[in-house]
């Protein structure tokens, strides 16, 4: 239980640090720039966005997908460097 509490904290100082950087990024990832699409694959396939929180580095990781689920993008990394 103190474990998960001092990793909370640790996420919360976290993204405090980079939400400045982190809502610029979600903006750009929502309007379909700086993300690299696979071959064949533009901002028009995507039919959704996924977004995850990678728990032991204090990750998060977004990509798109098409209307069958197939992943279309890149994977990305936020905030970006």
């Amino acid at each position: 239980m103190q474990n998960l509490k001092k990793l909370n904290t640790e996420l919360k100082n976290h993204l405090e640090e980079s939400k400045k950087r982190l809502i610029n990024d979600i903006v750009q990832i929502l309007k379909g720039e700086n993300v690299d699409y696979l071959e064949g694959k533009h901002k028009v396939d995507t039919k959704a966005l996924y977004f995850e929180y990678e728990y032991d580095y204090l990750d998060i990781v977004a990509w798109a997908v098409d209307k069958n689920g197939e992943i279309i993008t890149d994977i990305l990394k936020l905030p970006g460097q």
